[in-house]
């Protein structure tokens, strides 16, 4: 296998357009079945978004960054790794639960 530095990566900004466009009409297909009830519960009883948030942006990305750093010696796959645990999961697993109800 080739060293993973040497192995070209073309990008083309219309794709991350495309798929920003996506991810847009899937959150607001999930915002569509929101309602005031549901969003009092949630400020009522703030602990397990918060907990959710605190997971995902602080303790996932200190997770990957101690793996990229003690498990590989690759700084590529190391700093993909950490952007991969920064990224925020969950807007197709939120609408196909929607789609579920």
């Amino acid at each position: 296998m080739d060293d993973i530095n040497q192995i070209p990566f073309n990008f083309d900004p219309r794709i991350g357009m495309i798929v920003g466009v996506m991810v847009g009409f899937l959150v607001f297909a999930v915002s569509l079945d929101l309602t005031w009830e549901k969003l009092l519960r949630v400020l009522k009883r703030p602990k397990a978004p918060t907990i959710g948030l605190v997971a995902q942006f602080g303790i996932l990305p200190a997770i990957a960054f101690l793996t990229g750093l003690y498990l590989t010696d690759s700084p590529s796959i190391a700093l993909g790794l950490l952007l991969v645990a920064c990224c925020p999961g969950g807007a197709l697993s939120n609408y196909l639960t929607g789609v579920a109800h």
